[in-house]
């Protein structure tokens, strides 16, 4: 016990602490996406390409940038409406007064490994286009929801599945912040 407590604490002070606690953006996701600032961030996760294309990862290096083929029109629709509804909420005063809504829409290439990816990077609520960090998530929208629900839920941020049917996720205690646009199986 005691052995492992002092290799826990030798493991602990190796590393360093950087005098730098500015926030900024360590390395880009290294997919499609789109970008738009606002007080409060809604991500989004689509298939907009179908494939990840010459995966190799050899936990040697760092694994090179996806590469996406196969343009799927449905996922392309949806990252529209997405979108145009920020959009549309974002002119009606009405809806949100004094708040903007922004967005962070990126690609999966309908891969778990790339929808962990999108989801963390959203999660890090930066973008190379001179973002601040005083924008929050508030939801994240997407179909890919058990990959996503499991890096989202321990932050308390919503999950909103516009595809999912399977009833695993109806269970609020293993999955609390998710919800659906369609009924369950």
């Amino acid at each position: 016990m005691k052995k492992s407590i002092l290799s826990l604490f030798m493991l602990c002070s190796s590393f360093q602490v950087n005098g730098d606690l500015t926030c900024r953006m360590l390395e880009k996701f290294g997919t499609t996406g789109l970008f738009k600032d606002g007080q409060l961030l809604i991500g989004g996760v689509f298939p907009v390409f179908t494939k990840e294309e010459n995966v190799y990862v050899s936990f040697e290096t760092r694994p090179q940038q996806a590469k996406c083929v196969g343009f799927d029109l449905r996922a392309f629709r949806w990252t529209q409406a997405m979108i145009f509804t920020i959009e549309e909420i974002n002119k009606d005063n009405s809806l949100l007064p004094n708040i903007t809504l922004g967005y962070r829409v990126l690609d999966n290439c309908a891969s778990p490994t790339l929808t962990v990816r999108a989801a963390l990077a959203i999660l890090n609520g930066l973008e190379a286009s001179n973002s601040t960090c005083s924008s929050s998530t508030p939801a994240v929208v997407t179909s890919d929801s058990l990959y996503i629900s499991r890096v989202v839920g321990p932050f308390g941020i919503p999950l909103v599945s516009y595809t999912s049917t399977c009833t695993c996720l109806s269970n609020k205690k293993e999955f609390p912040t998710f919800s659906r646009t369609i009924p369950s199986d």
